[in-house]
């Protein structure tokens, strides 16, 4: 993990695509101040559009940028990338995760509408000292936070817009108290949206029911849903990545 000016460090970023620096399927770990992120990544074709960045910010605060652009082919795959270089190079103006999104959608609807592509993405910002995270999303589904006393997981962020459909348009931000013992759970729609031939979601149950069961073991929770996922048979005209981010307050 490398030092960045200004305190500033990158704790690791996935990049999807064939020969564009993709990362290993499965499941993943990583430190950031006062949490653990664990991320579970399942893609249905060599060139995708899920990603996903995680970096440790200033004043001893964390950001996560998920994200996942349409489509399945390699043009997917370019946008992809270059979204995460973009996201590389304004990662200091994540701790404003609203004013990120609105600056993302402005700087990238051209490039995007030149792919035909739309992103959806959320950001998330983890402050301990404050016990806050903060939330901003595009077109992003709403994430699951579970508290530690393993009461039933509440919903978080408000699902806007999508970035590049249109070049003007302002995200907000919004706060959950998040301390010691909390679990964010973020996920791509592909986890969620993808349906059998009987016509059935995967949905969110299987979310709750794992983390339920794990009784606050983050990984063994993401190994279940792995394991539920991949024996789920979505339809072909319904498979997509599936990416899972779940974040541990510690």
């Amino acid at each position: 993990m490398a030092e960045e000016d200004g305190g500033l460090r990158i704790a690791d970023v996935l990049k999807t695509g064939d020969k564009l620096g993709a990362g290993a399927a499965g499941i993943r770990e990583y430190r950031v101040p006062g949490a653990r992120v664990c991320a579970l990544f399942l893609p249905v074709e060599p060139q995708g559009g899920d990603m996903y960045a995680i970096y440790h910010l200033r004043g001893g605060r964390a950001g996560v940028f998920v994200g996942d652009v349409s489509g399945h082919d390699f043009s997917s795959a370019i946008v992809a990338a270059e979204v995460m270089k973009y996201v590389e190079s304004n990662r200091d103006r994540m701790r404003e995760p609203g004013a990120f999104l609105t600056m993302m959608c402005s700087d990238l609807h051209a490039r995007l509408s030149s792919y035909q592509r739309h992103i959806t993405a959320g950001v998330f910002v983890i402050d301990p000292g404050a016990d806050s995270l903060l939330i901003s999303t595009a077109g992003h589904p709403h994430s699951l936070v579970f508290d530690a006393q393993g009461r039933a997981p509440r919903t978080a962020g408000a699902r806007a817009f999508p970035i590049g459909f249109e070049k003007k348009v302002s995200y907000g931000t919004c706060a959950e108290r998040f301390a010691k013992g909390d679990v964010l759970v973020t996920f791509t729609d592909g986890v969620v949206s993808g349906k059998d031939a009987g016509g059935g979601e995967f949905g969110t149950a299987p979310l709750e029911s794992s983390f339920a069961s794990a009784r606050g073991d983050v990984r063994r929770a993401l190994g279940e849903i792995e394991k539920r996922l991949k024996a789920f048979a979505p339809t072909e005209g319904t498979k997509d990545d599936r990416t899972i981010l779940c974040v541990e307050r510690c």
